[in-house]
């Protein structure tokens, strides 16, 4: 799945059968709740498990690997 968010407070999920689905979401409360659920940084065993090949920002700043670029929010 990949997920798309745009400016005027909508994200669209691209599924792996090819759908689209767009909904009107606050993208900040929903970053905020992703952030809480996990309150350290991943092991690389986990990390190299769910983000490994992956292109994906960290959303929060514990959530990276320690290599990865954490400039963002």
């Amino acid at each position: 799945m990949r997920l798309l968010t745009s400016d005027d407070g909508t994200m669209t999920a691209l599924g792996s059968n090819g759908s689209l689905v767009r909904r009107t979401i606050d993208v900040a409360a929903w970053q905020k709740v992703l952030c809480h659920l996990m309150s350290d940084k991943l092991p690389q065993k986990e990390y190299d498990r769910y983000l490994k090949g992956l292109d994906v920002d960290a959303p929060c700043r514990r959530w990276a690997h320690p290599e990865a670029d954490v400039s963002g929010p």
